[in-house]
């Protein structure tokens, strides 16, 4: 399942457990989502193509 980033963000969307974050665009917004997602209790892997 695909989520964008300000819905995790928001808050429209809690995911929680193993989560992939995509960064293609090596912005701010990823680490934000990150961030918010291991506050929420996730285990991130962050990709990125570089």
């Amino acid at each position: 399942m695909v989520h964008g980033t300000w819905d995790v963000l928001v808050g429209t969307r809690r995911l929680q457990g193993h989560v992939m974050v995509y960064d293609d665009h090596g912005g701010n917004q990823a680490l934000d989502a990150v961030e918010a997602l291991v506050r929420a209790g996730a285990t991130v892997e962050i990709v990125t193509p570089e």
